[in-house]
């Protein structure tokens, strides 16, 4: 279905030449929403073996996480980790620094969108972008599971 839809036949699915080809608007908006999806699908086994709480997404390329039970600024946290007042980030952004340092992959870390008053709110969340080429989610999925390996209990 993926070749006929546009996808380069190879088993990949849809191809960024198919939806830059795309012969009308509705043909370029389908195989585009189906290639976001494709990221999508393919960067949720890694979230889920990180014991990270995906909430699926409907209508963006940015999937929201709860953090794992496991997981704890307390004790992944360094000296780098404090602000400049001398206290902790948020446990979004320690986390997000911890998986940059630890499994060399980005995410967003979720409470700047809240107001300081509701930034607890968002505290355990974090967003992962999952519009991006082929090549780049297959190395952070192969990152993500080296690190689940390494870090989850």
């Amino acid at each position: 279905a993926a070749a006929a839809a546009g996808g380069g036949g190879d088993g990949r699915g849809v191809s960024v030449d198919a939806i830059a080809n795309a012969s009308s608007a509705d043909v370029y908006w389908s195989l585009l929403r189906a290639k976001v999806e494709e990221g999508y699908q393919q960067l949720l086994p890694a979230l889920l073996q990180l014991q990270l709480q995906p909430y699926a997404p409907s209508g963006s390329y940015f999937v929201v996480c709860k953090l794992p039970e496991w997981w704890s600024s307390s004790k992944h946290a360094t000296d780098d980790d404090r602000g400049a007042d001398g206290g902790t980030y948020t446990d979004d952004v320690v986390y997000c620094r911890w998986l940059a340092r630890e499994g060399r992959v980005g995410a967003v870390p979720v409470t700047p969108f809240f107001t300081k008053a509701n930034a607890a709110r968002g505290a355990r969340l974090v967003r992962f972008c999952f519009a991006k080429n082929d090549d780049t989610l297959r190395l952070a999925v192969e990152r993500l599971t080296a690190l689940a390996e390494r870090a989850v209990p």
